[in-house]
C-alpha cells in the first residue's frame, strides 16, 4: 500500500518554526536548513524530514543532575 506524503510550503514551515518566510528562503539560498523539493518551481518540505529535524534539535534535561 502506497503512503501519501505530506509537504509544507515555505510559509507553512516558517509559521511552524516561528521564523519569517524570508529567513527560510535565506537558509535555502545559503544551502543550510532542511532539505527541500523543487516540484516544477514549487518549493516544498517533506513533513517527515521536518519532524526528524525537530526531534534531533530537542534538548533533554532528563540526564541532568543537580
Amino acid at each position: 500500500m502506497s503512503k501519501d506524503k505530506t509537504f509544507l510550503d515555505t510559509k507553512q514551515l516558517a509559521e511552524r518554526w516561528m521564523r519569517s518566510p524570508r529567513t527560510i528562503e535565506g537558509w535555502r539560498n545559503k544551502k543550510i536548513g532542511p532539505d527541500y523539493l523543487n516540484l516544477n518551481g514549487k518549493i516544498v518540505y517533506d513533513i517527515e524530514e521536518i519532524i526528524r529535524a525537530e526531534e534531533e534539535a530537542k534538548v533533554s534535561h532528563e540526564a541532568r543532575t543537580t
